[in-house]
Formats: C-alpha cells, sequence, structure tokens
C-alpha cells in the first residue's frame, strides 16, 4: 500500500502531466491529400518545432507532366477562443531527398503557392481542392501549414512528391 505521502505525490505528477498535455492541445486538425493518375496519399496534423513534424511523411509518386490534385481541410478545434489573423499557406516545393528534415522556402523556389489570412473562430473551416503540374522530375514538399497562429507552436500536413 502506498503512504499518503507517496501517493499526493504521484497526484501531483499527474496533475502535471495532464496540464503539460492539455498547455500543448491542438489548435487545427488537418487533411491534406494528393491524387492522381488513380493513387492518393492522406497526410494529418502535425507540429512545428521541430521544423520536419513529428511524423513521417507519406511519399506519392507521379510522372512529370500527370494531372495532379491536391486538397487540404483545416478545422479550427480550439473550443474556446478566436485566433485572429492567422497566415495559412500551401506550396510544392524542390527539395533535395523526401523526408529531410530542412524546409524548403516557398517564396524562392514553390512551383505552386498560396495564401490565406483569416480569424479562425471555434468550428471555423478553411478547404481547398486546387489542380496543378509538375514537369520536371525530381523530389518536392507538399505542405501546408499555418504561419502565425497565436500559439506555442505551428501546425502543418505534408507530403513527400517524388516526380519520375
Amino acid at each position: 500500500m502506498l503512504q499518503p505521502r507517496t501517493l499526493s505525490r504521484c497526484w501531483t505528477v499527474l496533475v502535471i502531466a495532464c496540464l503539460a498535455v492539455i498547455a500543448r492541445a491542438e489548435h487545427f486538425d488537418i487533411t491534406l491529400t494528393v491524387e492522381g493518375d488513380g493513387k492518393k496519399a492522406e497526410a494529418y496534423s502535425d507540429d512545428s518545432p521541430p521544423p520536419e513534424g513529428l511524423h513521417s511523411r507519406p511519399v506519392f509518386h507521379a510522372k512529370s507532366g500527370e494531372l495532379l490534385t491536391l486538397q487540404f481541410l483545416m478545422d479550427y478545434v480550439n473550443p474556446h477562443d478566436l485566433d485572429k489573423q492567422v497566415t495559412v499557406r500551401f506550396f510544392v516545393a524542390p527539395e533535395k531527398q523526401a523526408g529531410q528534415k530542412e524546409v524548403p522556402s516557398p517564396d524562392e523556389t514553390a512551383i505552386v503557392q498560396g495564401s490565406f489570412v483569416m480569424d479562425f473562430k471555434p468550428k471555423s473551416r478553411l478547404g481547398l481542392t486546387q489542380k496543378f503540374r509538375v514537369d520536371r522530375a525530381g523530389v518536392y514538399l507538399l505542405r501546408l501549414e499555418s504561419v502565425n497562429s497565436h500559439s506555442d507552436h505551428q501546425h502543418f500536413s505534408a507530403i513527400d512528391l517524388v516526380i519520375e
């Protein structure tokens, strides 16, 4: 049987752990997909830092010049707060290899990109469907990300594209 003092310490540790989880609660639920030639890859919410996130990225293979469709849904799942003037951007940019940790700068190299600035209130949803082609063989990063959400971390979803 645990001594009262030991039991008290266990409860304190448990409460601190729960508070840490609550403090790091997610604000966005993201689904990102890319489709082409009857194939599909799907990725979900991840956090930055670290810039490459906590989960490995799916890899999607396609042929050069093939028509691809990217789609995302981004739900604001924070039930209490308004998050004002959040920038959400998406891009396809070349990278050196699939799964690399460094995130390429979309401003310099993106072949597809777009952004939105909006106020997210509880249960807000942002979505997009866009068709595009990649004309050069190589490895590319498809990424959707929050840039300045008012949180201790940013949210994103990403897929590596291998174009042959």
